[in-house]
């Protein structure tokens, strides 16, 4: 495992109790099942001012706290639900306030949930705005449709499928952070490959 740190999840829902939170919970502890360190940030924290380009100095302590605790994480786990075809405004800000100088380079998995028959445009749109900053997304993902569905049912067939996607991705994030960073969990000298 990567000595930086845990993965870091950070949830796009503001809701209690949140199916987005579920899902991550879910991925994060397949993760811990391989020896991961883990960690997840919902609600108050995540309930951050609309990133606007104010100056670094005035960047509010909440932000910094977020960004202190994303940059000492190795991987970070990203959830949303859908709205409207695409990822919450949640995690648009963190994402926001994150942005390349923490994301550049950064192993990064997503989650998405709909409460419809598709989370795939908000999976999507969250991906490649992950990539777009520079982060280096994990290719397993998960896109929970019919969201109350799969909890409240999991051992439906369409449920035990879904959520093998969710456990699949926990375990790429730890896979992935030893391809890229060798069993000492230390980035090779030469960097991350461009």
């Amino acid at each position: 495992m990567n000595a930086q740190g845990p993965i870091l999840a950070l949830c796009g829902s503001l809701r209690h109790p949140s199916r987005t939170r579920q899902a991550l919970e879910r991925a994060l502890a397949a993760a811990a099942r391989l020896g991961a360190a883990t960690e997840l940030l919902a609600g108050e924290p995540l309930r951050l001012p609309l990133c606007d380009g104010r100056p670094e100095a005035e960047i509010p302590p909440a932000v910094a706290e977020l960004r202190h605790r994303a940059r000492a994480a190795a991987a970070l786990l990203l959830g949303s639900p859908e709205y409207c075809g695409t990822y919450s405004a949640v995690i648009k800000n963190v994402v926001e306030w994150l942005g390349p100088s923490i994301l550049q380079g950064k192993v990064v998995g997503v989650v998405t949930v709909a409460e419809g028959p598709s989370a795939q445009g908000s999976l999507r749109a969250l991906r490649e705005l992950c990539l777009l900053e520079g982060a280096w997304v994990v290719p397993a993902a998960a896109a929970i449709p019919l969201v109350e569905q799969v909890f409240a049912q999991p051992s439906a067939p369409l449920a035990v499928s879904v959520l093998r996607h969710l456990d699949a991705l926990g375990k790429a994030l730890p896979g992935a952070l030893r391809r890229l960073h060798g069993p000492s969990g230390r980035p090779p000298a030469e960097g991350l490959p461009a």
